[in-house]
């Protein structure tokens, strides 16, 4: 239980500045631009425009992220300190799961305190946070399967 009251401390820790971030245009304006767009596209039954949206014009397809953005700006609007509450809400399940896996407070703060990680802090269109909750839960139902002793199901009759 302190392991994760020292986490929780440092997230809130490197929550306190984007209190008084303001949105960016470059990642958040159009993380915000974009969920406005999927909720006008779903309460219009505007499906066509919503699944060209979703695809990014054949370039990427990421339903999952834009779910999370859609989510974040429902529960925010317009309110950046808000937006950035979830998004560190978002870290913090990282490091929660990274310590559930690893069972090292320092893997948990070497990451959230690593140069590749900080872009990802003050920004709420980078998609890191989010892959990393995808990937370490994945790594944590995986361990927990490979423990079970009764991981086999058996379809047969014996």
């Amino acid at each position: 239980m302190k392991h994760l009251t020292i986490i929780t401390f440092v997230v809130a820790l490197l929550y306190l500045p984007a209190r008084h971030i303001e949105f960016s245009w470059y990642d958040d304006g159009y993380a915000y631009y974009s969920a406005a767009t999927i909720l006008a596209d779903l309460k219009s039954a505007n499906l066509a425009h919503l699944w060209e949206f979703l695809r990014e014009y054949n370039v990427r397809f990421r339903p999952v992220y834009w779910f999370w953005q859609t989510s974040n700006y429902v529960l925010s609007g317009y309110n950046p300190p808000l937006h950035y509450f979830w998004h560190f809400v978002l870290i913090l399940t990282v490091g929660f799961l990274l310590y559930q896996a690893s069972r090292s407070v320092f893997a948990v703060i070497l990451l959230l305190l690593s140069p590749v990680n900080t872009a990802n802090w003050y920004r709420l269109g980078p998609q890191e946070p989010l892959i990393a909750v995808l990937i370490l839960t994945s790594f944590l139902v995986w361990q927990k399967y490979k423990n079970n002793s009764c991981r086999t199901i058996s379809l047969s009759k014996t």
